[in-house]
């Protein structure tokens, strides 16, 4: 695989990894993203996995536990009234 062409913003991230505060700031982001992506990824293999076996959200949902209202409670425990049509 050839080498990635460097661009002016790679060449400017690597000058400013030469000052630790800066570079202590882009490792704690680079980390925080990183956990992002892992988490959507799993989120996104769940969904797929949810597609082709054929699970509806509410069999989903009591598998792990998650206990949702019925819509029509949510509406009666609702602290404002909701807004005219």
């Amino acid at each position: 695989m050839a080498p990635k062409n460097r661009t002016a913003f790679d060449k400017y991230v690597n000058t400013r990894m030469k000052d630790r505060a800066f570079a202590d700031q882009y490792e704690d982001a680079r980390a925080e993203i990183e956990q992002i992506d892992k988490l959507v990824r799993f989120l996104d293999d769940a969904r797929q996995t949810v597609c082709v076996t054929g699970l509806k959200n509410p069999v989903l949902l009591d598998s792990v536990g998650v206990r949702i209202p019925p819509p029509s409670l949510l509406i009666f425990k609702r602290e404002r009234e909701l807004p005219a049509s």
